[in-house]
């Protein structure tokens, strides 16, 4: 009976501070040029300030912030290198394009046993937080007017709250994105 008691007052502890979060209005035309910004700042050498933009990005569930956050990690080319983390990130964004799982699959064979299991470990957790269910995102294929090539879109569902959690799953605010 005391464990029943313990676990309501938890539970109810939970609930009551998940009401008081902040909660955030985001515009989605900003989110796709804080992406573009990103990506200039790559261009341009500074890959410190669009590590910390691709990653600010990758927590809202933008796909191809993942990616690029997962590419910059592998790498080093971010603040630090962590090739754990990136795949993680790099298969969280597979979600959306074949094509990324088969860049995360290239680099998770070059890893010792040890480090795939970190891999798959931290990849479920990354897709419980920022998988496209939770962050309420959704991909389209587009067709560029005059070729054949075929870009994948993803956006985050107008009007609808999602969570804002850090990378060790703290949640610390709700997001709603208008267009």
């Amino acid at each position: 009976m005391n464990r029943l008691l313990l676990l309501s007052a938890l539970l109810l502890s939970t609930f009551v501070s998940a009401a008081e979060l902040e909660k955030r209005i985001l515009d989605g035309a900003n989110l796709r040029s804080e992406l573009r910004s990103a990506k200039t700042l790559i261009r341009l050498g500074n890959n410190t300030d669009a590590a910390e933009k691709f990653k600010t990005l990758a927590h809202y569930g933008l796909k191809e912030a993942q990616f690029m956050y997962g590419i910059m990690l592998i790498k080093g080319t971010a603040a630090e290198k962590d090739r754990i983390r990136g795949l993680s990130w790099l298969y969280t964004a597979s979600e959306a394009k074949q094509e990324w799982r088969g860049i995360a699959d290239k680099f998770f064979a070059q890893l010792s046993n040890e480090e795939k299991l970190q891999v798959k470990s931290k990849t479920d957790k990354y897709m419980r937080f920022f998988g496209m269910r939770t962050q309420k995102v959704t991909c389209r294929k587009e067709t560029r007017t005059g070729t054949h090539i075929r870009k994948v879109i993803c956006v985050k569902i107008k009007g609808v709250y999602t969570p804002y959690y850090t990378e060790e799953g703290e949640l610390t605010a709700n997001i709603r994105v208008r267009y």
